[in-house]
């Protein structure tokens, strides 16, 4: 067992909340360009992401996914879980 959990999982897919500039040609009022608010992203991607790997049973698999293309809130959160 990791971290308490008791059911395991063989996959995990994250759909992790973004600031959605992945999206910004949909809708550019959705869009918050501040560096706080990707912070506060970032923090709360990484926090996602442990947790999702603490559900896994010992080989299994992690998707992680956002619709942001800002490196800050995909590579450096993955890179800063691994």
């Amino acid at each position: 067992e990791k971290a308490g959990y008791k059911q395991k999982y063989d996959g995990v897919l994250v759909d992790a909340p973004c600031s959605g500039d992945g999206t910004v040609r949909k809708d550019s009022k959705a869009w918050d360009l501040s560096i706080q608010h990707a912070m506060s992203l970032h923090r709360l991607q990484r926090k996602i992401l442990r947790r999702s790997i603490e559900m896994l049973r010992t080989g299994g698999i992690t998707i992680f996914s956002t619709c942001s293309m800002n490196p800050l809130e995909d590579e450096a959160v993955v890179c800063s879980v691994l």
